[in-house]
């Protein structure tokens, strides 16, 4: 999946859905049951589409991190968020 289609799934899914994303360590800024917030590039074009690059920890973020898991000595890791809240 790439950054695009991540970011897209994130902005359409609603409180209490799961997504399982498998990212690089150095993209995610947090641990498990940590609340995160999406790490976003602005659109490099006109009316396109922010790019996914990470989670950063955030107690004000919409996402809790349920679990981690990775292969030791691995930099892939998968990531289970869960929507906590609504940005509404």
């Amino acid at each position: 999946m790439g950054g695009e289609d991540v970011g897209e799934l994130l902005r359409t899914s609603e409180v209490g859905d799961t997504v399982r994303i498998r990212l690089q360590k150095d993209q995610l800024n947090a641990v498990a049951r940590d609340r995160v917030s999406p790490i976003l590039e602005p659109p490099a074009v006109p009316n396109g589409r922010a790019t996914f690059r990470g989670f950063t920890k955030d107690a004000g973020g919409l996402w809790d991190v349920e679990s981690i898991t990775g292969a030791p000595g691995s930099n892939l890791i998968e990531v289970v968020i869960r929507r906590a809240a609504s940005d509404l």
